[in-house]
């Protein structure tokens, strides 16, 4: 079976290459953030996704191997698409999305990066009225 993952930073358009991508091929969307939040929700530290980067940073990291382990299981029945962001901002600076530890457990076949110009990102972030963010500057970005 196939793994891969799909990463870039908030507002990148990685949702926008997931969503055409699997209009193209026959696999396993899974999100790494959402099953995150679901073993976060599961054990009482969160009520939703956007908590999740304020919690302590060993908290985050032991969140974060148990969904490597939930997606690597997946991954070995079925052929898993898996997106990510790259960066998480946490009160106490940024944390990688993907640790390179959770990486190399999961070993994916394949690694997409989608980048864009901080403007761009910027003007998608504001939009996004379905997310509570914080403010930044494109500068930040």
């Amino acid at each position: 079976m196939k793994l891969v993952v799909l990463t870039g930073i908030p507002g990148s358009g990685s949702t926008t290459v997931l969503k055409k991508t699997l209009e193209e091929v026959d696999y396993l969307h899974l999100n790494y953030g959402d099953i995150m939040t679901e073993i976060a929700v599961e054990k009482g530290l969160v009520e939703n996704r956007d908590e999740l980067r304020k919690l302590p940073a060993d908290t985050q990291k032991e969140i974060q191997k148990e969904a490597g382990l939930r997606i690597k299981e997946r991954s070995e029945s079925e052929n898993v698409i898996v997106d990510t962001h790259c960066t998480i901002s946490t009160p106490a600076g940024f944390l990688p999305g993907l640790p390179k530890w959770v990486l190399e457990g999961l070993n994916p076949d394949t690694f997409i990066l989608v980048e864009a110009h901080p403007d761009e990102i910027m003007v998608r972030r504001m939009s996004d009225e379905t997310r509570q963010r914080d403010a930044e500057k494109a500068k930040d970005i």
